[in-house]
């Protein structure tokens, strides 16, 4: 059983979309202090507990599954590409790796874990959804060198 601020606590971190310090402070908790008891709140086991629980039932209740959100994730990214938000389509991008772990360095090969380090990895699974390392940019094959010794 929760103690009631910390109730208050986790109601209010569910109903702001996860923000820690500002559901500390709607529960009670000190406005100073209130970012070091929301990630002291959110390491007890307890609390984690009750969030993943709430989470879990808030999944089954709705009709939203992972291949609605990767479907609605390349639309988004389709929308974004088309009104050339390059920003958007590489954080799309950036998000559809994460899910199905892109980014895990086993399952990167030599090339691409130089130019990860060069470019950063957004930017390189943007560029090879985008034909390859050797790069498309606004539909002309542009060359990178990827050796940063070059």
């Amino acid at each position: 059983m929760l103690k009631e601020s910390k109730q208050r606590f986790i109601d209010a971190y569910m109903d702001n979309g996860g923000n820690g310090r500002q559901a500390a402070i709607r529960a009670g908790y000190s406005e100073r202090s209130a970012g070091g008891t929301a990630y002291r709140l959110l390491q007890e086991p307890e609390v984690k507990a009750e969030l993943e629980r709430r989470r879990s039932n808030l999944a089954a209740r709705s009709n939203y599954n992972a291949d609605m959100w990767m479907n609605d994730v390349q639309a988004d990214i389709h929308l974004a590409r088309s009104t050339k938000n390059m920003s958007a389509v590489m954080r799309g991008h950036e998000l559809v790796g994460r899910a199905i772990h892109v980014f895990d360095d086993t399952s990167l090969s030599e090339t691409e874990r130089a130019a990860s380090a060069f470019l950063g990895e957004s930017m390189v699974r943007s560029i090879t959804d985008n034909g390859g390392i050797d790069a498309l940019t606004q539909g002309k094959r542009q060359v990178i060198d990827l050796d940063p010794q070059a």
